[in-house]
């Protein structure tokens, strides 16, 4: 779960509060990745609800928060007619989106007054203040990503390696491709031979409800390779059906031998870049409760906002995700 925080204004001595004396914006941009935008819009509503109601912080000031659903990429000059009216709206101060790296700069270029907020484009050019001046992300760029791979690998001494990804975007180049390229360039002028590299085939749930069985095919090729170590760039949910597949072709445990059990994912390294406050920081201890307060208030009284969120289902076949995965409990999720 993503929370926004933002950052307290000088409180002026003497002066008078009226927080209603100004409205301001924070639109969440969306084009069709749902429950990451369920999300976002989550985090900053939170956020604007507390500062909205601390007389301390923003004293003239009301954080107003929308939603927006970008036109397909396919239409360009739509999307491109959408993003002008919207950064032209009185009162609008941010925008704020999960949307794909091509799909993001195009937004920023468009837009380049206002702020962009991303927890989802890791594109490195996004980097590049000159162009993107307003752009800021709270995820570590695909360059980044791949150079901490890079120094795992170096650590363990692992020189030669296998590579599995996705490509989830079927407009442009996904996050998971873009790694998956950058391994092929940046593995080798580090000393590691890639000597597999891997696109499996992405869901289809009119073959089969499991998705392990589709890309069993292709994990027989990398058992063919005799090699020993795979870096996956696959989306977390994918993780247990690659270990599956892996373990049904006997490309799994110490001797290529074992059988699926829970200790299998033993065998696998998440490469992450820690950030705190982490669960037992004071200040989250002391926020935890008025997360799962937003979270109440947000379930019982503002569905509508949350385009996959439904309340009371609890058949995650019939939704993107249940409802206690969308709010995960920070005071428990490790």
């Amino acid at each position: 779960m993503l929370a926004i925080a933002l950052a307290p204004a000088v409180v002026a001595q003497g002066r008078p509060h009226n927080k209603a004396a100004n409205n301001i914006t924070i639109t969440v941009v969306d084009q069709g990745i749902a429950y990451l935008a369920d999300q976002l819009l989550f985090g900053i509503r939170m956020a604007a609800r507390e500062i909205n109601s601390n007389p301390n912080v923003l004293q003239d000031v009301t954080i107003k928060t929308a939603r927006f659903l970008l036109p397909s990429i396919s239409n360009k000059a739509a999307m491109y007619d959408a993003v002008v009216g919207l950064c032209d709206s009185a009162g609008q101060v941010a925008l704020a989106s999960p949307l794909n790296s091509p799909i993001a700069s195009t937004v920023s270029f468009i837009c380049p007054q206002l702020p962009h907020m991303s927890p989802y484009s890791a594109l490195p050019m996004l980097s590049d203040k000159s162009t993107y001046p307003l752009f800021y992300r709270f995820v570590v760029s695909a360059t980044q990503q791949v150079q901490a791979a890079v120094a795992q690998h170096k650590y363990f001494g692992w020189t030669r390696v296998g590579i599995i990804y996705v490509n989830t975007n079927v407009w442009a180049v996904s996050t998971k491709m873009l790694a998956a390229r950058l391994s092929l360039q940046l593995f080798p002028a580090s000393g590691i031979s890639v000597e597999a590299c891997v696109l499996i085939t992405p869901y289809d749930p009119a073959v089969s409800k499991f998705y392990y069985p589709q890309i069993s095919n292709q994990f027989e090729f990398l058992k063919s390779t005799k090699l020993r170590v795979f870096l996956a760039y696959v989306d977390t949910w994918q993780t247990m059906d690659v270990m599956m597949a892996a373990s049904r072709v006997g490309l799994a445990g110490h001797d290529y031998d074992t059988p699926i059990n829970p200790s299998l994912l033993q065998g696998v390294g998440l490469i992450w870049f820690n950030a705190g406050p982490f669960f037992d920081d004071p200040y989250l201890q002391s926020w935890i409760p008025r997360f799962l307060a937003a979270e109440t208030a947000a379930i019982s009284t503002e569905p509508q906002l949350y385009y996959d969120l439904k309340p009371n289902e609890t058949d995650t076949t019939k939704q993107s995700y249940p409802a206690n995965f969308f709010f995960d409990d920070p005071g428990t999720d490790k």
